[in-house]
């Protein structure tokens, strides 16, 4: 769902291009839109970040 980029050789204006290509990837923009149902349907962010947060206080 992306496009890796060398981060030793990557500048600026080749990262301003990644970011067009990849907003502009109807696939991209599908898988997107697939992974935020799941993530609603699971109860959001929040339902998926409080185990971590409550392991992480109690250990």
């Amino acid at each position: 769902m992306g496009e890796r980029l060398d981060t030793g050789a990557v500048g600026a204006e080749a990262l301003r291009a990644a970011i067009g290509r990849v907003a502009s990837d109807p696939v991209v923009r599908g898988s997107l839109a697939g992974m935020r149902r799941a993530v609603l349907r699971g109860g959001g962010a929040a339902r998926g970040a409080d185990p971590v947060g409550q392991r992480l206080r109690h250990g």
